[in-house]
């Protein structure tokens, strides 16, 4: 990335005698570039996938999963070095690439939910074109939106490690699983159960999440109105979820 940041490089090394050469340049039309998220190469090296802004029409840019070609015959002058395919597109981000399953072909990323960036959870979807499911992505942790609406998860790091932990952040208590992405088993490794009885005597103030609607910014200047401003750091960092936050209250019995 440049010193003005809106220029992303992509170089590829060899790690036996050190030589790089640049794969891919992308540079922001306007704006700035958001940093990369880590990469994840394809077992035969072919390739990896990234995540990548494309353009959803009048919405403006997205980030999305994309496949780019890792072959080290790309013309380094030219605007487009390396091809590219994308894996996922809708009006919704990508977050962050959490595995590539080389025996199904299968991606799992963490984005939020399209149209509501309240919600984040783990999707999967086929990298292979042509494939019934390519560009059909699937939640799979989308199992109770009422109790879990905003996730995380930790993939193996072996590539046929078929385990990853989930973690429930909100908006209820937050519980912990391994789940399997072959079998779909889910094995509960911390509920909070005791924590959420805990909270069901309290009284605990009530989260709602309201649309607006601001017809061609009719608003009415002469009125003051009462408003705390939270600066955030860029495109992607949000103050309003469904994460649950937790005070905890100290008592002389604990």
């Amino acid at each position: 990335m440049n010193r003005f940041q809106n220029m992303t490089l992509y170089t590829i090394c060899h790690a036996q005698n050190g030589s790089c050469y640049e794969n891919y340049r992308y540079l922001a039309p306007s704006g700035w570039c958001e940093t990369p998220s880590a990469i994840v190469f394809k077992e035969d090296g072919s390739g990896y996938f990234t995540v990548l802004p494309l353009r959803e029409g009048e919405a403006g840019y997205f980030r999305h999963v994309a496949l780019v070609h890792a072959g080290n015959s790309v013309n380094i002058k030219s605007d487009n070095l390396g091809k590219r395919t994308f894996i996922t597109s809708g009006q919704y981000d990508v977050i962050e690439i959490e595995k590539y399953d080389p025996k199904t072909a299968l991606i799992y990323y963490l984005a939020y939910r399209a149209g509501d960036p309240t919600s984040k959870h783990v999707y999967k979807t086929s990298t292979r074109e042509g494939d019934v499911n390519f560009l059909k992505p699937t939640c799979v942790s989308c199992t109770d939106p009422d109790t879990c609406d905003w996730v995380s998860a930790s993939f193996s790091t072996k590539p046929d490690g078929e385990f990853y932990m989930l973690t429930c952040l909100g908006p209820s208590v937050p519980t912990y699983t391994m789940r399997s992405t072959a079998t779909q088993s889910v094995i509960s490794f911390e509920d909070n159960k005791m924590a959420a009885d805990k909270l069901s005597t309290l009284a605990l103030p009530r989260t709602k999440f309201l649309r607006i609607p601001l017809d061609d910014f009719n608003c009415m200047p002469h009125i003051n109105y009462y408003i705390i401003y939270y600066i955030i750091k860029g495109i992607l960092s949000l103050k309003t979820t469904s994460r649950k936050a937790l005070v905890f209250l100290s008592r002389g019995e604990y």
